[in-house]
């Protein structure tokens, strides 16, 4: 198996595009009737929060963000340490909570007493519903799903449902 990385599939947040768009042409009227704003302090800040947020839509969407990296010895969870795939020793499907909605992930069941590198964001995910090692299915692309459930069953991983994880 050569390395195959997966992206995070975000939706299209139009809304928040719109809201900025909404936003300048709330300035831009109000620049063009009362020039002298330009000098207020609290539309110079309005300002910088709309170029800051129309920053960050663009890097949203148009850079890619590493979900993970699949390769002969394992996987690698964002920019986590590689997880063997000797450690892994099933995959359930569930829901997690996010943003007061329950939401779909995969959550890869690691043997006992692992001996893994947690990072810090690891470490504090571990008690919740959305554990360590748990990929975000709901921000997948479908191609992507349907590739990582095909790849597990090539590792020969079984991927239980909620209600067959819940024995």
């Amino acid at each position: 198996m050569e390395k195959e990385v997966f992206y995070y599939h975000f939706r299209k947040l139009n809304f928040w595009l719109f809201f900025n768009f909404l936003l300048t042409a709330l300035v831009v009227c109000c620049l063009a009737r009362w020039p002298i704003c330009i000098y207020w302090w609290k539309l110079q800040f309005l300002i910088s929060v709309i170029a800051v947020s129309f920053v960050l839509w663009f890097l949203m969407y148009v850079k890619k963000h590493r979900l993970a990296v699949f390769d002969n010895d394992g996987v690698a969870l964002d920019h986590c340490a590689p997880l063997s795939w000797t450690d892994i020793v099933s995959a359930r499907e569930t829901k997690a909570r996010c943003l007061f909605r329950k939401r779909p992930i995969l959550v890869l069941q690691p043997k006992e007493g692992l001996e893994y590198p947690y990072n810090a964001m690891q470490k504090l995910s571990m008690k919740s519903d959305f554990t360590a090692f748990s990929f975000p299915l709901y921000a997948m692309s479908a191609q992507d799903k349907a590739r990582l459930y095909e790849i597990l069953k090539e590792r020969g991983i079984p991927v239980l449902k909620s209600e067959q994880a819940t024995v």
